[in-house]
């Protein structure tokens, strides 16, 4: 897996109004016929799902899962042969976890090209949740990726053999016991003890 940020685009208008974006791309690769939790690391449109995975018909059958807004179950989209397009239109903006299912033969490769989302806000609501960084960073969830962990907070890292990795904040440390590492599209579920808080990254390009 790679992350690459290309240089900044800068329009200017007759009105000398200028608009800076930051674009790149993400090569993500996963397993074949293996489960994951991933992200969205980059801005595509309107980040549906036809639309930030361009791998979709190399794979016929990769689904996404993302669970819906009652929290009780999932919404679905298949990469379907026999209509040469998703199944259903599924939003997965940078920062939602999702589930993503690869199918059998040879390892699932997408290439996630868009905007880096420099200024974001993700919400972490009281309870379970499947969350990611909006920005395309690898590091430790709360010294690189500054996510606002408070006592009891846990991590649930999936790790690909059917279990979870699962990391505590400890409030006798104040910190988390261990501090996990989170890979560029990495996502996790998040149960927050508390009430919502939110998830803030601000840069200034």
């Amino acid at each position: 897996m790679a992350a690459f940020a290309a240089g900044a685009v800068t329009v200017m208008a007759q009105a000398n109004v200028y608009s800076l974006n930051v674009v790149g791309y993400v090569n993500y690769t996963q397993p074949a016929g293996k489960n994951a939790i991933i992200t969205n690391p980059l801005k595509s449109g309107g980040n549906d799902v036809s639309e930030i995975f361009t791998a979709g018909p190399s794979y016929p059958n990769v689904t996404v899962y993302k669970r819906n807004s009652s929290g009780t179950g999932y919404d679905q989209s298949m990469f379907d042969p026999d209509l040469n397009g998703w199944s259903s239109p599924l939003v997965v903006n940078p920062g939602d976890g999702v589930w993503l299912a690869t199918p059998p033969g040879i390892p699932f490769t997408n290439t996630f090209v868009g905007e880096v989302i420099l200024n974001s806000t993700n919400p972490l609501p009281a309870g379970f949740t499947i969350k990611g960084p909006v920005l395309p960073q690898a590091g430790l969830v709360q010294t690189d990726l500054k996510i606002p962990g408070a006592p009891n907070d846990t991590i649930y890292e999936w790790n690909g053999n059917n279990g979870y990795n699962q990391y505590i904040y400890d409030a006798d440390i104040g910190f988390w016991n261990p501090e996990p590492t989170i890979p560029v599209c990495g996502a996790f579920w998040y149960y927050n003890a508390g009430a919502t808080k939110d998830w803030i990254r601000n840069f200034t390009p």
